[in-house]
């Protein structure tokens, strides 16, 4: 009698527990359908994608542009909506989807300010917003997901200064703030984003120096600064300045004159050209300078052949070989 009673009871308990397990797995599906819902009702769709689909009759890992994660109950880890035309704000709910990895709006109107309750999607490892009209100040609780790898918030219309908690998110590849109205200088805690690969914050109002931080970050592939109010440093004690085989492209600048003690210039392949500026010449500490594979064009001037710390005599065939791909015509049209 006692082994069947203690039967029934491990029976019992198996039931609770089971009946317990799945009850929450159905409130967590509930809440995050709820979130998503929510967002339907408060935003505008003008091509009914939304509307056709999103139902409770179906489940939520089948609705569009919504992806889920079998290994968390299939809870929602994904929210793809790139490019459907959808306008509004975005509500807050979203911070429900408390398991969302992945959140792509790229290619809508979404405008307004992000809702602080994004701050809570502590999973996110992809952000993209591009291509919106957001507004407002940049996030900087956007800068406590650690998680994060990609951070695409260009084209917009944010304000304000690249918040320094931007630059504590250390598992960060990609930052792209380009196309805003953002201003102030580059925080120079740049170098704290060791795994960034692509920094670009073309196209806004940032002035100040160019932080040599962003230069310490030895993953860093790709770097765009272009149409702002930058400005670079005089870097007298600079020996080894080497760029080769990145994106860099317009004319050698005339400041390099300022890096008084380079030994060592390589700026082998890049898109740069022009000519070689005449004050390339007051590089007199200058022992090795590598420039092919670039399209340089134009007179060498006089002055590069009055660095007499070159260690490499200057003929035609060296002249060939560090000029590789470069169309010099041997005029002396600098003095």
């Amino acid at each position: 009698m006692g082994k069947i009673t203690s039967f029934l009871i491990s029976l019992l308990m198996i039931r609770y527990f089971f009946t317990a397990s799945l009850t929450m797995n159905l409130k967590n599906l509930s809440a995050d359908e709820a979130a998503l819902l929510e967002f339907m009702n408060r935003v505008s769709d003008p091509h009914k994608v939304l509307a056709n689909n999103w139902s409770a009759s179906n489940s939520v890992c089948n609705w569009t542009g919504i992806s889920c994660d079998d290994s968390y109950n299939g809870r929602v880890k994904g929210l793809n909506l790139a490019n459907m035309g959808l306008s509004g704000t975005i509500p807050p709910h979203l911070g429900n989807l408390s398991f969302l990895a992945s959140l792509n709006l790229t290619g809508n109107d979404f405008h307004g300010n992000l809702p602080q309750e994004f701050g809570r999607l502590t999973r996110l490892k992809l952000i993209d917003l591009s291509y919106n009209a957001f507004n407002g100040e940049l996030p900087s609780f956007l800068g406590t997901l650690q998680k994060v790898k990609l951070l695409v918030l260009g084209n917009n219309s944010f304000t304000g200064q690249i918040p320094l908690t931007f630059f504590n998110m250390s598992n960060l590849e990609t930052l792209d703030l380009s196309c805003n109205s953002i201003q102030g200088s580059i925080p120079e805690n740049a170098e704290n984003l060791q795994n960034l690969k692509i920094f670009n914050v073309t196209n806004n109002q940032l002035n100040g120096f160019i932080p040599w931080s962003v230069f310490n970050i030895l993953l860093l592939q790709v770097v765009d600064l272009g149409y702002n109010k930058l400005s670079g440093r005089k870097c007298s004690s600079l020996q080894v300045l080497s760029l080769s085989d990145n994106r860099f492209d317009g004319l050698i600048p005339a400041s390099i004159r300022n890096l008084t003690s380079l030994k060592r210039l390589v700026l082998t392949g890049n898109s740069i050209q022009g000519t070689i500026p005449r004050e390339f010449g007051g590089l007199r500490s200058l022992e090795y300078f590598a420039a092919s594979k670039m399209s340089l064009s134009g007179p060498i001037p006089l002055s590069f052949f009055n660095i007499s710390s070159l260690q490499e005599s200057i003929s035609l065939t060296t002249l060939y070989r560090v000029f590789f791909n470069y169309k010099f015509s041997v005029q002396w049209a600098y003095v």
